[in-house]
């Protein structure tokens, strides 16, 4: 029915297909909420190869600081992220992670470093007015 290199073919799509399916089902998922919470306790953020569901916003924090250290890296923050106005005590990473939505850091302050490397922003980005 087939010859051999229509085989071929047919077996390479499919090998191509389940592996990025493979690739995708990798990531792991958590809500924004969930996020929010960890640092609002002041606990190390350490997420790699996640997907964050939801926004994630200054809302939660009265006093305007962030004590906790956060390390962000290989993931994708599906909702939008408004940072703005706040004081991020320690270091801050978002490493290779992909913002789907609008991300807002504007006049907030670095003291403990940060990073943005290979960073993708797919709506707007406001770091007007940021100290790093």
């Amino acid at each position: 029915m087939f010859d051999r290199i229509e085989r071929d073919k047919i077996a390479l799509v499919l090998l191509l297909f389940l592996s990025s399916s493979l690739a995708e089902g990798s990531m792991k998922s958590i809500s924004a909420n969930d996020v929010l919470a960890k640092i609002m306790d002041g606990g190390r953020i350490d997420l790699d190869q996640y997907i964050i569901h939801g926004n994630l916003t200054r809302n939660h924090f009265l006093d305007n600081k962030i004590i906790s250290e956060i390390d962000i890296k290989n993931c994708e923050i599906e909702g939008f992220v408004d940072f703005s106005a706040l004081t991020f005590e320690k270091q801050v990473n978002f490493l290779n992670t992909s913002f789907d939505k609008d991300t807002i850091f504007s006049n907030s302050r670095f003291y403990g470093g940060t990073s943005f490397s290979n960073a993708r922003f797919h709506g707007n980005a406001s770091f007007v007015g940021t100290n790093f």
